[in-house]
Order: C-alpha cells, then sequence, then structure tokens
C-alpha cells in the first residue's frame, strides 16, 4: 500500500512536469452541496464544475445559459426564452413544447424547475452554481439522467452588506442589479435583490422591430429567522417579469430534402425551386450574408411572469438534521415569431402557457463512526395548460392545438457511505419513484374542424399512465495519498415517459394517438475519476471517464415539421480534464477539455427507412479557458482576464440533416477592470465575442416548407461596468 501511495502521488506531479514556483499561490477550496451537505469540491466523487457568484461577475455572466462557456461538455439548446434546453455529455431533449421536462434538472436554492419556458432567466446576487455531469437521481431525483445545475443565491447574514452594479453596452444595453442585506433583529437576518435589463434587438429587422432585445425585470427576497437554539427558517420570495420583448426571428435560408426527406441549404447560385437563384419557393433571399439582419413581415414577441416562494426547515434533532423543503413556482408566458423569417407571410407560430408546481422534501441526514447517512421523502405536482397556433396564410390553413399535463409523483431516497478502511469509502443509494401522469391533446384546422382529440377518456391506456422505477447508486473511492480521490461509480437513472405535443400534423390523422406517447428512458452510467490537488495546494486536476448504455432513449425528430418522440437503443463515451492552476503570484489559469462520442440506433427517417445516428449536440472535442491575471496598481488592483470556448462540429439533432450541422466554432471574451484598495468600487470594460464569431444556438429543419431556421448568438458586445460594494 505504501509503494502504491507514493506512485500515486509521484503521477499526479507528473501531470504537471515538476515542482511549482515558490510564488505559485494556494487555490480556495471550493465548497458544494452535491450530496445533499456542505463538502469539499475535492472531496466528491462527481464530475462537479463549480462557479462562484464573484466567478460569474467577473466573467460578465448575466444570463443562467451563459454558463455553457466555461463548463465541460455543457450545451445549451434555445431559439427564445420561452423554451431551454440544457444538454450535459449529449443527455438532451431538443422538442420545443413547454409541457415536457429536460434530462438535467434545474434546481434553484434547492428546489426543482420542471418547467423549460422558466429555466433562461437573468443571474443575480449568487453564491454559486454548480453544475454536476452524469445521473443524479439518488439524492435529487426526477429526470436527472444528464447531470443537474443548481443555482444558489447569497443567504441572508447578520453583518450589513451590499452592493449596487450598472453596466452599459452595445445595442443599447442598460442593467442595474443590487443587493442589501443584514440583521433586522436578535435572531433575524435578511436580503433583498434585484436586475433591471434592458437592451435593443441585435437582430436587425429591415422592415419593423428588431429582434432579440430584452426588457426583463427581477427581484428576491429572503427572510431567515432562528426559530430555536437548533432550528432556523429561511423564506425565499421571488418574481420576474419579460414584458413584451422584441422575439421571435430566425436567419432565413433558403432549403430543400435530399432522398431521406433531410434539410440541406441551396446554394446561392442554385434555382432549385424555379423562383430565383438561391431563393426558397417563394421567391425570396437574403440580400446579404450577414445572420444578424432580417426581414420579418411580423413582429415578434416574449411576455412571461414568473413568482415563487420557498419555505427551508433546518432543525438539529438528537445529533442529526432534519430538513423540510417547501416550494410553489407559477408561470405564465406567451411567444409569437415570425417563423419563416422572410418577408413572406408563409408561416407564423405562437404558443401560451400556464404553469403551476408545488414540491415537498423531507430529509434526515447524520453522521457517526465512519458512516454518513442521508434518506428521505419527495412529493411533486405538476399542472401545465398549454396552446399553440400554427398559421400558413399562403396556404390559407390555421392549425389550433391545445393540451394539458397532470403530473402527481412521490418518491423514498437514501444513500449512505461507510468507511471501509482509512483510504477506501463506499457508497451505496437507491430513489423509488412513482409517476402518476394525465394527459389530454386536441387539434383543430380553421376550415376543417377537429382533427385529433386524445384524453383518457377516448384512450384510457394511452393518455393516463403510471411510470414507476427505482435510480440507484454504487460508488467506491479511494485516497491513496493526501489531496487526492480516485472513484469508481455506477448510476442507473431514469427519465418518466410522457407525450408529444405536434402543433402540425404529419399527415393523415389515423392512428396518430399511437404515436403519441413515448416510454421511459432509462441510462446506467459507468464512471472512473480522479481529483488532485497538487504543488502546494497551487493546482488543481479533476479528470473523469465515462460509458453510457441507454435502453429506450427519447428521441426527438421532426417529421415533415411535426414533433415526434420515439425510443431508441443508444450509448456513449467520452472523457473530461479540469485544471485550475496559480502558478505565479496574481495569476490564475484554467482550463476544461472534453472527447465525446455517441450514437443512437434505428432513427426513422421522414421518407421512411432508418438509420444509426450521433447524439445530438455532442461536440467530439470541446474545450474552454481562462486566463486571469491581477496586479496592484494606484493602491488598488487592475485585473486583465481573458476566456475562450471552442466547440467541434456537432449535430443540432438526431436526424443529423446537413442543416443540423453545426461548423466548429471558437468564441472569446476579453475583460479589464479596477478595484479600489478597499474594495468597495469597481469598474471594468468588456467585450464579448471578440472576433465576431458567427454560430448557432438553435436551428430547425423546416425543408419540407423550403427554409430552415437559424437562430445564431449574440455579434461583437462592447460594454462597461462599475458596481460599489459595502459591509
Amino acid at each position: 500500500m505504501k509503494r502504491s501511495k507514493i506512485l500515486a502521488g509521484a503521477m499526479a506531479a507528473a501531470l504537471l512536469g515538476g515542482h511549482g514556483s515558490a510564488r505559485s499561490q494556494e487555490l480556495e477550496e471550493v465548497v458544494v452541496t452535491a450530496q445533499k451537505r456542505a463538502q469539499s469540491l475535492q472531496d466528491v466523487g462527481v464530475a462537479i464544475t463549480a462557479l462562484s457568484g464573484d466567478r460569474l461577475q467577473e466573467m460578465g455572466m448575466r444570463s443562467t445559459t451563459d454558463i455553457v462557456s466555461q463548463v465541460p461538455s455543457l450545451q445549451v439548446s434555445k431559439f427564445s426564452p420561452a423554451v431551454t434546453v440544457f444538454n450535459i455529455r449529449g443527455v438532451s431533449q431538443n422538442d420545443f413544447s413547454a409541457h415536457l421536462e429536460g434530462p438535467v434538472a434545474v434546481y434553484m436554492d434547492e428546489a426543482y424547475v420542471s418547467a423549460l419556458g422558466g429555466l433562461d432567466n437573468q443571474m443575480f446576487d449568487l453564491e454559486r452554481v454548480e453544475i454536476l455531469r452524469g445521473p443524479q437521481g439518488t439524492l435529487f431525483g426526477r429526470n436527472a439522467t444528464g447531470g443537474l445545475i443548481h443555482f444558489v443565491s447569497r443567504k441572508p447574514e447578520a453583518v450589513p452588506d451590499g452592493y449596487l452594479q450598472a453596466t452599459a453596452g452595445e445595442f443599447g444595453q442598460r442593467q442595474l442589479e443590487g443587493a442589501v442585506g443584514g440583521a433586522l433583529g436578535d435572531g433575524m437576518a435578511a436580503r433583498a435583490s434585484f436586475s433591471l435589463n434592458r437592451q435593443d434587438g441585435y437582430l436587425e429587422n429591415r422592415i419593423g422591430r428588431d429582434v432579440h432585445g430584452a426588457r426583463n425585470y427581477a427581484g428576491r427576497v429572503q427572510l431567515l429567522v432562528d426559530v430555536g437554539a437548533d432550528a432556523d427558517f429561511l423564506l425565499n420570495v421571488r418574481g420576474s417579469k419579460n414584458d413584451d420583448e422584441p422575439a421571435g426571428g430566425y436567419s432565413h435560408a433558403p432549403a430543400a430534402r435530399d432522398a431521406d426527406g433531410l434539410g440541406r441549404r441551396v446554394a446561392g447560385d442554385e434555382d432549385f425551386y424555379g423562383t430565383c437563384a438561391g431563393c426558397d419557393p417563394y421567391g425570396y433571399r437574403e440580400p446579404d450574408d450577414d445572420p444578424h439582419t432580417g426581414s420579418f413581415d411580423r413582429e415578434g414577441f416574449f411576455d412571461r411572469s414568473t413568482r415563487g416562494i420557498t419555505g427551508r426547515l433546518r432543525w438539529d434533532v438528537g445529533g442529526a438534521e432534519l430538513v423540510a423543503l417547501s416550494d410553489y413556482i407559477h408561470l405564465k408566458k406567451r411567444y409569437g415569431e415570425d417563423t419563416d423569417g422572410s418577408p413572406n407571410a408563409v408561416l407564423n407560430y405562437d404558443t401560451r402557457q400556464t404553469f403551476d408546481q408545488v414540491s415537498q422534501e423531507m430529509r434526515l441526514s447524520g453522521d457517526g463512526e465512519g458512516l454518513r447517512w442521508v434518506g428521505g421523502a419527495y412529493y411533486l405536482d405538476i399542472r401545465t395548460r398549454d396552446a399553440a397556433a400554427v398559421a400558413l396564410p399562403l396556404f390559407g390553413a390555421r392549425y389550433d392545438t391545445r393540451w394539458g399535463l397532470r403530473t402527481r409523483s412521490w418518491a423514498l431516497f437514501g444513500q449512505a457511505e461507510a468507511d471501509l478502511a482509512p483510504d477506501w469509502t463506499v457508497i451505496a443509494g437507491a430513489r423509488y419513484t412513482d409517476d402518476d401522469k394525465r394527459f389530454r391533446f386536441r387539434q383543430s384546422e380553421a376550415t376543417l374542424g377537429e382533427l385529433i382529440r386524445f384524453d383518457a377518456t377516448r384512450f384510457p391506456d394511452l393518455a393516463a399512465r403510471d411510470f414507476r422505477d427505482v435510480n440507484a447508486k454504487a460508488e467506491l473511492d479511494w485516497r491513496p495519498v493526501d489531496d487526492v480521490l480516485a472513484y469508481a461509480s455506477v448510476n442507473r437513472g431514469t427519465k418518466g415517459g410522457n407525450w408529444a405535443a405536434p402543433v402540425l400534423p404529419s399527415g393523415p390523422v389515423e392512428g396518430i394517438e399511437r404515436d403519441l406517447p413515448h416510454d421511459k428512458e432509462v441510462l446506467t452510467s459507468y464512471e472512473l475519476g480522479v481529483k488532485s490537488t497538487v504543488l502546494g495546494g497551487s493546482t488543481r486536476i479533476n479528470a473523469a471517464a465515462f460509458y453510457y448504455d441507454y435502453d429506450d432513449y427519447q428521441a426527438f425528430t421532426l417529421q415533415n415539421v411535426s414533433q415526434s418522440i420515439g425510443n431508441r437503443n443508444a450509448v456513449a463515451k467520452g472523457f473530461e480534464l479540469e485544471l485550475t492552476t496559480a502558478p505565479a503570484e496574481g495569476l490564475e489559469v484554467q482550463l476544461g477539455v472534453s472527447l465525446l462520442d455517441g450514437e443512437v440506433e434505428d432513427i426513422r427517417l421522414p421518407e421512411g427507412g432508418t438509420a444509426d445516428r450521433d447524439l445530438p449536440q455532442m461536440p467530439g472535442l470541446g474545450l474552454n479557458g481562462l486566463v486571469r491575471y491581477a496586479w496592484p496598481v494606484l493602491g488598488g488592483e487592475a485585473v486583465a482576464q481573458g476566456d475562450f470556448k471552442y466547440s467541434d462540429s456537432f449535430y443540432f439533432t438526431v436526424l443529423n440533416s446537413a442543416i443540423d450541422r453545426e461548423p466548429s466554432y471558437l468564441v472569446g471574451n476579453l475583460r479589464l477592470s479596477f478595484t479600489s484598495g478597499d474594495e468597495r468600487w469597481q469598474a471594468a470594460l468588456f467585450v464579448n465575442n471578440v472576433t465576431d464569431e458567427r454560430y448557432r444556438t438553435y436551428t430547425l429543419d423546416a425543408s419540407a416548407l423550403g427554409f430552415a431556421l437559424d437562430s445564431f448568438a449574440p455579434p461583437r458586445w462592447f460594454g462597461a461596468s462599475i458596481a460599489y460594494r459595502w459591509g
């Protein structure tokens, strides 16, 4: 054993090629709650990236989706804030129906947020964000096959403190955020936070209102009360509003279908439809190649209001800790767009949703001699009422679709860690979940009348379903030397079955009720990892390798612009490396690497037949990095910082059409800041997307109608901010 410890330590040091500089700095410890208790990041046998609230502000991250730039294997798909889907290690859910839940669970202050339309929000006054990769169903529950993202707010403290930060930038960006907190009396503290964000659209509309703007307001009030010598209660009340934001525009691309019914772009010198060279079937082509300009005959919009309340009771009971967490979320949104992205009235899409969610968790945890444990119960009630209207004026058609889903779920869970020896720990856990779901769906056409009516009255075996399953985890940890953790784990994660809600029929409606439901998916994950802190605490090296075996992967496809979800088998594998080092005083370097590969079997193609396809949103190579250098100046501190993200090519959907393929891209950001000696004032200049890289965040293959819809990330963006802090 002694020889193996020496060997393991030598291997860790060799990764950096020798000894550190005498001026290297010890890295600050990162604390996470990945196992429902506070632990050092380096003591948890899970692939985790944690971003502190200070780091989020230093990098200018303002939206919850901005975190993808510095997290290995993390992608996001969004065409507007109306629906946001996170993807970890290729585990994704690409349907844009708002009633579905994603396979990457999102938590805000320990409470699960199931609504895809409630995930893209402003980030402000956060303590940290934790991104856990791999199935997390044992402790965190439903729909965490890919992993989870946890946003943690700064909590009230007795010491008065606060901040105010203003940001201005291109496209009329005007943002103000702040917080104030402190004691209200003996045993009571409060904190109030807010964010105001407005900007003009960065997608220029030649004939109307510019698109992709922001008019967002959000606030949060927290009250922490000591309710006894061994108990406290935290109340969190929050809300946000998106007020008629200019949304719903795409970069228009004429497209045609190949022999399999998959889209390809029409070349600029190709008169495929006999209308003109490079034109769609309606005789239109973009006059330039700038993806941030367009001609939209309809002004899109996005309205959303959310409110929520969370109560958390923590009580030390005879050496154990009891936590009761109650949460309520209400969301209401409307969204409309010029779907064809052209001046012709070809296709318009509108949707609305009213969503309510109630959840309750009770858990008890404790530790003893060489044993740590947690167990509890969970209840979730979700009710969503959705509607969509699709207008095709040139074809004289309008489809109206209404649907609703009621989900009642309960679960029992537990996990225990036992020290087998000073260097060895075994972890085992399981969670039993029972989902009771009821779905209704109705679609009609303006002239044809009702086309489909699907509910439990007509189809009791298809529209009312129960899903019962077990998530499980087994892990072995080994600590060969100080500051090195090696782990091996097997995880079984599940995502419950559901129903597709196609807003357009793909063909004859007879028998379509058989195509609406899809079954649960099961993911078995095998993972090996190592976490090490070396060179006198100045460097962290974390690495993980995994293999995923899918049963009944929920594969989303478009069949003639109609949404469809079918169960298929799939496999995935990959490797991730994260390096953080402070080799010299004032210098910090971070690097993330991901190597991914995955395949789905027997995907149904629009024109018939099947084929194996790459998993969507899974670039073979991903890189992210940051270099930060701080030095003293004028009695304060100046900081120069640059960060980047590189993505290899990938496909947006599992159909792998030519239109779906996103080429590789590299995005970089720069920031220069100055902080006063008393750390109260900070001023910063920044430029995002320095090279003005053009890359997409979403695409939709509507080649059945003669075009494709591309949503591009923002162009190069200059700005400045100033902040004042006290306390």
